[in-house]
């Protein structure tokens, strides 16, 4: 009787820590549900080098252009997981003039870029610094998504894991 008491509480204990690893990095049930609208406020500029070649990304080189600016980390499980579902948003929405950039909350550049490459990802990365993360507040979780109409006036952020059709959902206005 106690050795069954003892592996039914090992296994309630290991339910409980793996749903909490899975709750991980994002935000609660309500947050990635729907998105929630911002005060219609320009975009702030930034210049930042990208990742993979140091290069200057600018947010102005994209004026005229949809931009969804993607805050995410490597150790973030559901960043990952929505990564393919980014990119093949950004695949099928690109030449309708949409961009996305990518910006890490990460420590080590070496470390984003070999992410970059290992999930194939083929927009631009650029790393976070705190004047970025202070102007654009509200990211206190990971990922973290603002759509930019084409005057790149913030329309809507989102947190939390979302599928194509979600993304889709939230630009289709203003593609």
């Amino acid at each position: 009787m106690i050795k069954i008491k003892r592996q039914f509480w090992i296994v309630s204990i290991g339910v409980v820590a793996v749903i909490a690893g899975l709750s991980g990095c994002g935000p609660s049930a309500s947050n990635v549900d729907k998105a929630v609208p911002l005060l219609k406020r320009d975009a702030i500029q930034f210049v930042r080098p990208a990742v993979h070649d140091g290069q200057p990304v600018r947010l102005s080189d994209y004026d005229g252009q949809v931009v969804l600016v993607k805050f995410f980390a490597t150790w973030c499980g559901s960043c990952s997981a929505m990564n393919p579902e980014i990119q093949a948003f950004y695949d099928q929405y690109k030449s309708k003039g949409l961009q996305i950039i990518a910006v890490s909350i990460d420590k080590d550049p070496a470390v984003v870029k070999a992410y970059k490459i290992e999930q194939g990802i083929d927009y631009p990365i650029v790393m976070a610094d705190p004047k970025i993360l202070e102007q654009y507040g509200a990211v206190d979780a990971v990922p973290t998504l603002y759509v930019l109409n084409r005057e790149h006036t913030v329309v809507s952020r989102v947190r939390g894991y979302r599928s194509r059709q979600a993304l889709a959902d939230l630009v289709q206005e203003h593609i």
